[in-house]
């Protein structure tokens, strides 16, 4: 009685993780297609969604970002390879990983603000980027302002930005005193 119990649930577990693996390569090919259109569509050869790694840079070029945000996106890979050379860098992966949330953050806003989509869908694609790059690929509705310009330093613009408009301002208020001040003696 044991053994049928056993091979009841072999017989289970065997055709769970087929149905598993059949859906999971379903998405993947829909992903991977999906994407080859969506790079297509920004006016980038499809091919280039489909190599690893080069993809991601290539992402990283059309949301207008600097190449250091490539860099920030693949912190969680480069840093578990490194903590098998080096055990003490595995305690750094949680950086590696907020490196790679902060990347998409930038990059899923840029491409947003191109798609004309809300903050739901920017939510969505640092969750689901390649589900939501394949939904954006296959639609019909989904057009591409290419003319949007965006700062290439992504989230870490807004801080550079304040500083500079504050010092813009600064200037210009002087400049404003001293222009005040020479129409003043002219009248005078």
């Amino acid at each position: 009685m044991e053994e049928s119990v056993f091979a009841g649930m072999a017989l289970f577990l065997i055709i769970f993780f087929l149905i598993f693996g059949l859906i999971a390569i379903v998405a993947s090919i829909f992903c991977l297609i999906g994407n080859y259109k969506f790079y297509e569509k920004m006016g980038v050869p499809g091919w280039k969604a489909i190599i690893p790694f080069y993809n991601q840079w290539v992402l990283v070029e059309m949301a207008g970002l600097d190449p250091y945000w490539f860099v920030l996106l693949i912190a969680p890979v480069v840093l578990s390879i490194l903590s098998a050379i080096l055990p003490f860098i595995g305690l750094l992966s949680w950086v590696g990983s907020l490196a790679m949330i902060l990347a998409n953050i930038s990059i899923y806003t840029n491409i947003s603000k191109m798609l004309h989509k809300d903050t739901g869908w920017i939510i969505c694609g640092v969750i689901f980027g390649p589900v939501m790059l394949a939904i954006a690929g296959f639609s019909n509705k989904t057009e591409i302002d290419k003319s949007m310009t965006f700062d290439k330093n992504g989230l870490f613009a807004s801080m550079g930005n304040k500083q500079a408009n504050s010092n813009t301002n600064t200037v210009n208020t002087d400049n404003q005193n001293s222009e005040d001040t020479n129409k003043k003696e002219e009248d005078n």
